[in-house]
């Protein structure tokens, strides 16, 4: 097979070749995880169930989203702390 010449064929063949190679890998980490189920659904069922527990420092502990927080310019001027005296 003769080298290709135009820049365009050098790409694609260098893409494809790359291309091939991951895929080889990504088939072979598929079968392995088919091998191994046991080693594979554990931990991942872990996962979801550790991670589907609200706690006080997860995700549904965290603020909601209806509430508002003021988050000043960083060229504005202070609030006032008293809003009786802006009036």
């Amino acid at each position: 097979m003769n080298p290709p010449t135009n820049w365009f064929k050098r790409f694609q063949r260098g893409f494809v070749g790359g291309f091939e190679a991951l895929r080889a890998r990504y088939v072979n980490v598929l079968r392995w995880a088919l091998v191994n189920r046991p080693t594979v659904f554990y931990p991942v069922f872990a996962l979801i169930v550790c991670s589907s527990i609200p706690g006080d420092r997860g995700y549904l502990s965290q603020q909601s989203p209806t509430q508002h927080v003021h988050i000043p310019a960083r060229n504005a001027s202070k609030p006032p702390t008293n809003p009786v005296e802006s009036a």
